[in-house]
């Protein structure tokens, strides 16, 4: 679907923020059909987002999930052993605290998918000035999304 911003029509501010909520709505039905064709919940899908995202500079716990999802430590458990099963995470003990897990993202779940290629071609095309605009204004939504989830 292509979008045309016509410069007589609305405030181009308006067709940003309409993109965005676009994107937001797309990329939560993606996750969900996703989640779905694996057998998993929203809680596993923003728990695997969690342990993906911090793989490479700290080890989760369970009860870093626990914490950042607001569960109990018994319905964490229930979501790790689900990722588990799906392939999608490995536990190992604690380096330090032998009665502690750290759990990690699997190969497969970590694996680039269609997506992100189609994406990244994308971003190829745009010249280095428009990168650093929508990198700008990217992470400045993202702050503002921080700053909401708090």
């Amino acid at each position: 679907m292509d979008y045309v911003i016509d410069p007589l029509i609305g405030r181009p501010e308006t067709d940003v923020v309409q993109a965005l909520v676009r994107l937001r709505t797309s990329e939560s039905h993606m996750m969900r059909r996703r989640q779905a064709m694996q057998g998993l919940g929203e809680s596993d899908g923003a728990a695997l987002r969690l342990i993906v995202e911090r793989h490479d500079e700290e080890p989760v716990t369970p009860t870093d999930i626990a914490t950042h999802l607001g569960l109990t430590t018994s319905a964490v458990t229930s979501l790790v052993d689900r990722l588990g099963r799906a392939g999608l995470i490995e536990t190992t003990p604690h380096p330090t605290d032998r009665r502690r897990k750290v759990i990690a993202p699997t190969a497969d779940a970590l694996a680039a998918d269609a997506l992100d290629t189609h994406v990244q071609e994308l971003v190829d095309e745009l010249s280095t000035r428009s990168r650093l605009l929508i990198v700008g204004f990217l992470d400045r939504v993202a702050a503002a999304v921080e700053r909401e989830a708090r």
